[in-house]
């Protein structure tokens, strides 16, 4: 398929300079790319190591997804050296999920993925309301789309 032919051509361009990786402006270029009326933004977000300013990237996602789209952040660690407190921060910024494949067991990635990729393209609850008496007087923040697990 296209997208599949486009997204390998695109990897093979990939370089690694074994620094600081910059995830905060792949993130910008991606919620920049429009999505029609009734879409859904999915971002999956793969890191191996430390990254700067890691709080920032976690507001910036929050703030992206609280925009009035429906967007959902999955966000991966792969190996030991992977940045725990981004990886959790962006998936709970971005209401998806998060795992970790620890250097030991990176066959476990591949399943990882399309268990995420299987979530994120079959909602379990949407445009759904609870009341709950209690809460009567008190604001309640809308939850959006739910996903199995969640």
């Amino acid at each position: 398929d296209a997208t599949a032919y486009f997204a390998r051509r695109e990897i093979q361009t990939f370089k690694a300079n074994f620094g600081v990786t910059d995830i905060l402006s792949p993130l910008e270029a991606a919620f920049k790319i429009p999505t029609l009326a009734g879409e859904s933004k999915r971002i999956f977000l793969l890191t191996d190591g430390h990254v700067d300013r890691p709080s920032e990237i976690i507001s910036f996602i929050g703030k992206n997804c609280d925009a009035g789209i429906d967007c959902k952040v999955f966000s991966f660690g792969v190996g030991d050296g992977a940045s725990r407190p981004l990886v959790v921060g962006s998936a709970k910024a971005g209401k998806g999920d998060y795992y970790f494949v620890s250097d030991d067991a990176l066959d476990e990635l591949n399943s990882k993925v399309i268990s995420s990729l299987e979530q994120a393209q079959s909602p379990a609850l949407e445009d759904c309301s609870f009341s709950f008496g209690v809460f009567k007087d008190k604001e309640m923040k809308p939850i959006g789309t739910m996903f199995r697990n969640q």
